[in-house]
C-alpha cells in the first residue's frame, strides 16, 4: 500500500491507497483524538470508523478473477 501525507495547518491526513485506489483516510486534528475513515464496499463512498465500537481486520485481495 501507498501513504501519502497531507499537512493543512495543524491538521494531519494520511491516504491509504492499494493499487492507486483510495480505501482509507486518517484525520488526526491538532485538537482532539484521530480519526478514520474508510470506503468498505470500494465504491469510493467514506464512512467513519468508530473505534470504540468495532474491530477493523485486516482485507488482503489475495487472487482476482
Amino acid at each position: 500500500p501507498e501513504v501519502r501525507i497531507i499537512q493543512r495547518g495543524d491538521d494531519k491526513i494520511e491516504e491509504y491507497r492499494l493499487n492507486g485506489q483510495l480505501y482509507m483516510v486518517k484525520v488526526t486534528p491538532n485538537v482532539g483524538f484521530p480519526y478514520y475513515l474508510m470506503d468498505e464496499e470500494g465504491n469510493g463512498s467514506m464512512k467513519q470508523v468508530d473505534p470504540n465500537r468495532r474491530i477493523i481486520i485486516p482485507q488482503w485481495v489475495l487472487k482476482r478473477f
